[in-house]
């Protein structure tokens, strides 16, 4: 049996939703193709790639504001690990969120 690896589950997934998304800019936004390359591939691949491998290998980083700034403090947890470090720190003076640990 073959294993196809994360990425190659990324690229396979990004080619089904790519389509979709060009739709939502030329029929829904009137933006033409060749102005909605560079928006597409930022959506997908900034926004949606992380969130997307996140998922497969459920690693999962905490975030916290800290004097204006986004610090990661734990990463690669798995999301329950990631859920409860969150329900310990309610209440903490710091924001605290869940958020990908596999970046652009």
């Amino acid at each position: 049996m073959m294993r196809y690896s994360y990425e190659e589950r990324w690229e396979e997934a990004r080619k089904r939703i790519e389509p979709m998304v060009y739709a939502m800019f030329w029929q829904d936004l009137d933006i033409p193709g060749e102005h909605a390359v560079t928006y597409v591939n930022w959506i997908l691949d900034r926004l949606f790639r992380p969130e997307y491998l996140s998922a497969l290998e459920d690693k999962w980083s905490i975030y916290g504001s800290i004097q204006g700034e986004i610090v990661e403090l734990e990463a690669n947890l798995s999301y329950e690990d990631a859920k409860d470090f969150l329900v310990k720190k309610q209440g903490d003076r710091i924001s605290h969120w869940i958020g990908p640990s596999i970046m652009p």
